[in-house]
């Protein structure tokens, strides 16, 4: 076997093992790893354009089963077409900043915000509106609120607020979870997406049958064809939209004109959490508990609104669990954790003191709330790491140019960290696709390293393949990139390649 069959066989084993961690078809990991899908088309989605990169669980029929391979091939390369609304400069933040302040978590769908989507499958359709998810908060449109959702629940949500500002004297802070890939299911947004494609392409004597069965469901349906037929979706409950969106999947998404769920939800998520585990958090908004709730939000799906602002969004991904844990539950390591959190307020809510920070940002009580850890995705494992100590040196080495880095190598406290939370993640790569010693290793979050994969050759694989690997296959592997921190003249680099980076010793799938 020559050596580039060698290598791409490798590459295949590791799309496999890496299927398994980030839910991505083996097509679409081998292409990232082989450097076919450039990091942008990678990272494509509801605001972009390109192959897309994404949980499969996306592809999934409407009450859950297995994954579908055809649904999922279909969406990783549709085609989107979106009218960007920008939402500013949205700054970065550390749980850490807000210590002394009440909190509400909430679950959030993965439904994108800052823009209007207005064709798929390079088909043109009547525009839809996406409003978020976790990014309502910083839609311009949403000004002067932080939340929207059922007006009973947006009232519960104000009474526990003011009940806690109250409490504590302070307005409470808003923290989205995320949901599964399929809780976008009860918006309006992707039915929207099925009819509005439906009516651009859709032939009479189908449209015909699909009026049919959703007046079934909708009995004041008006029909495919009236455009303003879509306004009945916000009057119903969200069971029957489901009901409709799954008679779309079922019997039309492979006629003309008709979309399945798997490419309604892709066309309207928010692409950033393509990849996201369940419970993962990311932004922080403030909750104005002395306005009462608004009547209408202006959402398309969810009519009552929370007072209140975007504050800025977290420079870690957390994960939720540890919130729930720290309020007394018991983790179970599953999906009810994060279920949990929505039907039982006592875990849901409370303060940003030191208990709650340490079992987030002190390494020795980072104990891993899930087979990962308390950073969504990560699995923060090191001991004896000074953690906040580290995070500011890599917040700071951001603006090193590279000769600044050379001259500066990384703290051991910094490569520790970097090891704790990527060695798991690349060890899955490593032991499919590597048979020698890995050169180095650098610290990368696990989206940077998504990203790693997605785009080789700007972001240093090369240095991950064996030597004797990228010695015989040096077309391709030129042009690659040194990791962010490594430099061959870092003196303990030698001493890093032989006591750490040994593939096979160190690295071990997830």
């Amino acid at each position: 076997m020559s050596v580039f069959k060698a290598v791409q066989a490798g590459i295949e084993e590791g799309a496999k093992r890496l299927n398994m961690y980030f839910g991505k078809s083996v097509p679409a990991t081998s292409a990232i790893l082989a450097g076919t899908v450039s990091t942008q088309d990678a990272q494509a989605g509801a605001l972009s354009t390109g192959k897309r990169v994404i949980d499969s669980a996306f592809s999934k029929a409407m009450g859950g089963g297995t994954d579908r391979v055809g649904v999922l091939n279909k969406l990783e390369s549709m085609q989107t077409g979106i009218t960007d609304r920008p939402m500013g400069n949205i700054p970065e933040v550390n749980l850490y900043d807000f210590e002394g302040s009440p909190y509400i978590l909430t679950q959030s769908d993965r439904s994108a915000a800052g823009g209007v989507l207005e064709s798929i499958h390079n088909k043109e359709i009547d525009p839809v509106d996406l409003r978020g998810g976790r990014d309502f908060m910083f839609d311009p449109p949403s000004e002067g609120q932080v939340w929207a959702s059922d007006p009973q629940v947006i009232k519960t949500m104000h009474n526990r607020s003011s009940a806690l500002k109250k409490q504590f004297g302070k307005d409470p802070l808003l923290l989205p979870f995320t949901m599964a890939p399929t809780g976008i299911d009860f918006a309006t947004m992707p039915l929207d997406t099925m009819i509005n494609y439906a009516r651009q392409g859709m032939s009479k004597s189908n449209i015909k049958k699909l009026d049919a069965g959703i007046r079934k469901i909708i009995p004041q349906w008006k029909g495919v064809a009236d455009s303003s037929a879509n306004a009945v979706f916000r009057q119903v409950h969200g069971s029957k939209r489901k009901l409709v969106e799954d008679l779309i999947d079922k019997n039309f998404r492979d006629v003309k004109g008709g979309l399945s769920m798997g490419e309604a939800r892709a066309a309207t998520s928010d692409s950033s959490q393509y990849l996201e585990k369940a419970g993962s958090l990311k932004n922080i908004g403030r909750i104005n508990a002395n306005e009462p709730p608004r009547l209408d939000s202006g959402h398309p799906t969810y009519v009552g609104g929370l007072g209140g602002e975007g504050l800025g969004v977290l420079r870690e991904n957390l994960n939720a669990r540890v919130f729930a844990e720290n309020n007394g539950r018991v983790l179970k390591n599953d999906m009810s954790d994060i279920r949990s959190l929505g039907m039982r307020h006592q875990y849901s809510q409370g303060i940003i003191d030191d208990n709650l920070l340490k079992k987030i940002y002190d390494s020795k009580a980072v104990k891993g709330a899930t087979a990962g850890s308390v950073v969504a995705g990560g699995t923060a494992s090191a001991d004896d790491i000074s953690f906040e100590g580290a995070l500011k040196e890599r917040e700071a080495r951001k603006g090193m140019s590279r000769q600044e880095r050379m001259k500066n190598p990384p703290s051991p406290e910094l490569r520790k960290l970097a090891r704790s939370e990527v060695l798991p993640t690349l060890g899955t790569m490593a032991q499919g696709a590597l048979s020698g010693a890995a050169e180095t290793i650098d610290y990368l979050s696990p989206v940077n390293v998504a990203r790693l994969f997605a785009d080789p050759f700007n972001e240093g694989v090369g240095r991950f393949f064996a030597p004797s690997m990228t010695q015989n296959a040096t077309q391709t592997v030129d042009g690659l990139t040194d990791p962010l921190l490594y430099d061959e003249r870092d003196p303990e680099a030698e001493k890093r390649k032989e006591s750490a980076m040994m593939v096979g010793s160190l690295f071990s799938p997830i």
